[in-house]
């Protein structure tokens, strides 16, 4: 049986030393396995489980369609996380950010991650979307 990422999220939380990205792989990733997070995920970058297909598809939107849908969320309570940014916990999403064409014509958003409210969606911009990877945009899948 294949570990659940519940404990491979050590391995992102270790790695950033901020525990909103085990949360974020928690919430959208729930399956992933500890032997498929060391295989794919390089360098901390967990928006792979989308360019890898390691949810399935259909579970996620990309490009045109991920910039709609999240132009189209509620950014109530929504936070955001800079991979590459010293901050240790997320900040509240500001409404500069909250259409996918302000976040992509910023100079300040690299590789950008944003989770709805309770991390019930994700948006995520990254350092290759000019290249075709990404942005992403997931709702969580509710089980049940």
């Amino acid at each position: 049986m294949s570990k659940t990422v519940k404990k491979s999220a050590k391995d992102a939380r270790d790695y950033f030393g901020r525990p909103f990205f085990a949360r974020w792989l928690e919430s959208f990733a729930p399956s992933l396995s500890r032997e498929d997070y060391g295989k794919y995920i390089k360098g901390g970058y967990v928006w792979h489980i989308f360019s890898w297909r390691l949810v399935p598809d259909g579970c996620f939107k990309e490009r045109d369609a991920a910039r709609a849908a999240f132009d189209l969320a509620d950014k109530t309570g929504a936070k955001y996380m800079f991979l590459w940014s010293d901050a240790r916990t997320p900040a509240m999403l500001p409404e500069r950010y909250f259409t996918a064409a302000e976040i992509e014509n910023s100079d300040d958003c690299g590789e950008i991650y944003i989770v709805g409210k309770n991390f019930e969606w994700t948006y995520v911009v990254t350092h290759e979307t000019s290249c075709g990877c990404g942005p992403y945009f997931m709702k969580k899948q509710i089980s049940g």
